[in-house]
């Protein structure tokens, strides 16, 4: 395997594109493109370019790689040759969601601390939207012993 090149995979994996670049850059001369190495290299390096956002270095990149002698580089080149020159579409509004930014200053901090010493008569009015949460009546408890008295009567053999 080339010097170098393990590293550099290791750094594409990662995200690291420009140490990726940077790694393949050094040792990019020393193989010719019509080589296995020299065609992987120059791969990895559209790659690379391709997660930095620099297309048109990476379209050029992979039009070299078009003239490779290895058969399988020429044609996963001319594939991805194809993916980068595609017109980009644009996207619906609907079709993703946007989360609106939470910024905490200092004010906030200050109006949370006025907002605990609030006094008992505003605090007795922060209810609930649906009201203050009540006991079950003495309808609700007749019923539930009645189901429950009925329940195990059923599944008894006492009837």
């Amino acid at each position: 395997m080339v010097d170098g090149l393990a590293t550099a995979e290791a750094a594409l994996n990662r995200g690291d594109y420009r140490l990726c670049i940077q790694l393949l850059n050094k040792i990019i001369g020393l193989y010719p493109i019509n080589g296995k190495e020299g065609s992987l290299i120059r791969m990895l390096m559209v790659t690379a370019l391709m997660g930095m956002g620099e297309e048109e270095k990476a379209i050029s990149m992979c039009k070299v790689i078009t003239h490779s002698k290895d058969p399988d580089s020429r044609e996963r080149a001319r594939q991805l040759l194809t993916v980068l020159q595609a017109p980009s579409l644009a996207r619906p509004d609907n079709w993703s969601v946007e989360i609106p930014r939470i910024e905490i200053s200092s004010s906030y901090t200050n109006n949370f601390k006025k907002s605990n010493k609030t006094s008992k008569k505003e605090k007795s009015e922060d209810y609930p939207p649906t009201g203050p949460t009540k006991a079950f009546s003495a309808g609700f408890y007749l019923m539930l012993m009645i189901i429950l008295i009925s329940l195990t009567l059923l599944l008894s053999d006492y009837i």
